[in-house]
């Protein structure tokens, strides 16, 4: 299907049901920067063609039925990918392909952020080689059945924000096949009777309490593996009390604790799991289908802007354009003549500090980049006039969709302006540089969404820089509004 195609740059074919392979012959459309492939039907093997997409930042293969070329492969497709040195994202989750995660995979490029291989029936450890993927962000690998350590070289991944790991421990202690020391507290568990290769169990001096399980290598322990323990209970040959012998009605009151308590919280937290894997997966869409443009405004799209470019773009400042007003000055929308929209952020100069406030704002705006705080497109200064030319939001500030009734949001949306507001709020205290950064007026107003609903922290006229050493302790001066400064913000 490439053959025809050698210019297409997206091709995005997720939730269409698919079936059948992959064909090799997609990768004749070289130019490709985004593959998403997420059907639910595709069979076959993965290509190992792929790398002949050199320019390729987004592959999404989930939720299919791919595999390797055996169960102890080590995944031969990767060694062609790791050739696409641009990649960023990698997605390859719910498809059985078995194995263990290859060494190789540290042979990506450091341009990788994202790796989602999660519910791929993965075994073995995570490789020592994950130090070498320094630009990862995320990694989530839940869902498999790995085992041994985290490598300490996970420690050297600086821009690591999230790993995922949960659902690899086997459920139950039977399951721990290899089982070398056990320490207990409180009951011992009866799954130890799985564990037909457990030749001695010393539970001596403890505070134990419960039956002692009867089955399995149980049968040939003595009594005295079980000395020393207040309330264990079980046969005369372990010398230790019989167990009472449970009523009708103490069974009733088990049942009833157990549909009272333990039930819900079992339900809750599957819920909860199916809730975090849901909001996982939208936000993962969300990510590949953006990512040719939220990663793009790299310095070259920054430009010189005039005051009479500015003055004609808005029809002399006409209030048709005005977006909002803020504390020094106000802002308005501005179309450049290639059609990209802007918000111009005009400084009313006659007002006190708004002068030291453009400065501020431009002194920290050049130090940091992130995904989650609004970019400059550009600047105008002179004596008479300072501006400043910011990305467009096309749905305005959170405030309007929290307190307006002609808005809503849901509590999906809800959460991810939340995760959004986070991450960018970490970024700034911790992960941008050796001085941190602390807004000090954050509230809705000052949160603008984008198209997709991606939360944006905006104006930071007032923020301050900390310095390092004893100056890293000192508190700001409150200038922010009241209710709505963020824990730590201070």
């Amino acid at each position: 299907m490439g053959n025809s195609n050698s210019n297409l740059k997206y091709l995005s074919l997720w939730d269409n049901k698919l079936i059948g392979t992959i064909p090799n012959s997609i990768t004749n459309a070289s130019k490709l920067i985004l593959l998403d492939l997420d059907n639910k039907s595709l069979s076959g093997l993965v290509p190992k063609t792929f790398g002949e997409l050199r320019f390729l930042r987004a592959l999404n293969l989930g939720f299919n039925h791919l595999m390797t070329e055996s169960s102890t492969a080590e995944w031969s497709f990767l060694s062609s990918l790791t050739n696409c040195r641009n990649l960023k994202y990698l997605a390859l989750y719910s498809n059985p392909l078995g194995g263990i995660i290859p060494t190789l995979i540290g042979n990506f490029s450091t341009s990788l952020q994202q790796l989602f291989v999660y519910d791929c029936k993965l075994k073995g450890n995570i490789p020592q080689e994950i130090r070498n993927l320094g630009g990862l962000i995320e990694l989530s690998l839940f869902h498999n059945d790995l085992d041994g350590t985290i490598p300490t070289t996970v420690g050297r991944l600086q821009q690591l924000q999230g790993v995922f790991l949960y659902g690899n421990i086997p459920t139950t202690i039977g399951g721990l096949k290899t089982l070398a020391i056990l320490s207990l507290a409180g009951e011992i568990p009866k799954t130890l009777e799985a564990h037909l290769q457990l030749e001695l169990l010393n539970a001596s001096h403890n505070r134990l309490k419960g039956e002692i399980p009867t089955k399995g290598p149980f049968k040939n322990f003595s009594s005295r593996f079980f000395l020393g323990n207040y309330a264990l209970c079980g046969p005369s040959r372990l010398q230790v009390p019989p167990c009472k012998q449970y009523s009708n009605k103490g069974s009733k009151s088990t049942a009833l604790f157990f549909l009272r308590y333990i039930l819900p919280s079992i339900i809750s937290s599957i819920l909860i799991a199916i809730f975090v894997i849901f909001i996982a997966r939208c936000r993962n869409k969300r990510i590949a289908t953006k990512l040719n443009q939220e990663d793009l405004l790299s310095p070259v799209t920054w430009r010189r802007t005039s005051y009479l470019d500015i003055k004609r773009a808005t029809n002399g400042f006409n209030e048709c354009n005005l977006l909002g007003k803020g504390s020094f000055g106000s802002i308005n929308k501005l179309t450049f003549t290639d059609g990209t929209d802007v918000a111009i952020k005009v400084f009313n100069l006659q007002l006190e500090r708004a002068s030291k406030s453009f400065d501020f704002e431009c002194e920290v705006l050049r130090n940091v980049r992130h995904r989650n705080l609004v970019k400059i497109i550009s600047s105008c200064c002179n004596t008479d006039f300072k501006a400043l030319a910011l990305e467009f939001m096309p749905n305005g500030s959170l405030e309007k969709w929290l307190y307006s009734q002609e808005f809503f949001l849901d509590i999906l949306k809800r959460l991810n302006v939340m995760i959004d507001v986070g991450l960018a709020l970490e970024y700034l205290h911790h992960g941008h540089s050796s001085t941190p950064v602390v807004h000090c007026d954050l509230k809705p107003s000052n949160i603008l969404l984008d198209e997709d609903m991606v939360a944006h922290v905006s104006d930071f006229g007032i923020s301050k820089l900390l310095g390092e050493g004893d100056d890293s302790v000192t508190q700001t001066m409150t200038m922010a509004t009241i209710g709505y400064m963020a824990p730590g913000e201070v």
